[in-house]
């Protein structure tokens, strides 16, 4: 039997009244799980228990050997105040599911990661407004439990190489590389406080960080794929000014 605490990452529908549903958890990484009477007359709570970006705990039948497992006993761990009702803060949410989606595979897992994954959303669930550099903050950070944080910035003229992760002060003898005034913008964003107002990353600086951070993970994860919210995303970034 497994007890465990997880964040849905996706859900599909199984048989008549269950669904799958694709899991984080913090014991075993990414699981999938059948959660029956979901779809019934009297499935009202489990069906809101199971939706995308849920915090929940689970108790299930667990076999290494299987790469499916039925729930026993499934509940919230955290009950989101206003994620699920508020259009942003869902919006970039959603795009955050995909990135951790997209990125992670069941072996590549620490506990760390999911602390950091559920920290995010509980954050993102409390602030009042959803500052237009969270999503950057949260791609850069994400890079530490994928095995790709950036190296050291050296300078005001280092050049930042997508292929090895790293700044240099020499032009890279390939072309995944950003400018000097990109890749400062990078190191920029490693220190700053999404929640505060910071007017250096006006809308043309966070076009070029998202720009930036999309085309490292593509280039340093083979699967990634590009999530398919990043047009909600960009409208955000390029709305009135949030951070």
């Amino acid at each position: 039997m497994l007890h465990t605490e997880g964040i849905v990452l996706r859900t599909v529908k199984y048989g008549e009244t269950s669904l799958i549903a694709e899991v984080l958890t913090l014991e075993k990484g990414l699981q999938s799980f059948i959660i029956g009477g979901v779809r019934t007359a009297r499935g009202g709570r489990k069906k809101s228990i199971s939706q995308l970006m849920s915090i929940i705990d689970i108790v299930s039948y667990y076999s290494e050997h299987k790469t499916l497992h039925r729930v026993k006993e499934v509940g919230y761990h955290y009950l989101y105040r206003h994620l699920p009702f508020d259009l942003v803060k869902r919006s970039v949410g959603l795009f955050l599911l995909e990135m951790v989606r997209n990125t992670i595979i069941g072996s590549e897992y620490e506990p760390g990661m999911y602390h950091f994954i559920k920290k995010q959303y509980i954050y993102l669930d409390m602030q009042e407004k959803v500052p237009a550099t969270f999503p950057l903050v949260f791609m850069l950070d994400f890079t530490r439990y994928l095995g790709f944080y950036p190296g050291p910035y050296h300078g005001q003229d280092d050049y930042f190489d997508l292929r090895n992760g790293i700044f240099t002060s020499s032009v890279p003898d390939h072309v995944e590389y950003v400018l000097p005034p990109t890749a400062e913008a990078l190191d920029k964003l490693r220190t700053i406080d999404p929640s505060m107002p910071n007017p250096y990353f006006n809308r043309p600086v966070r076009d070029d960080l998202l720009t930036l951070l999309l085309d490292y993970y593509a280039i340093q994860i083979d699967h990634f794929k590009m999530p398919v919210s990043l047009s909600i995303l960009k409208e955000l970034l390029h709305g009135p000014e949030r951070s």
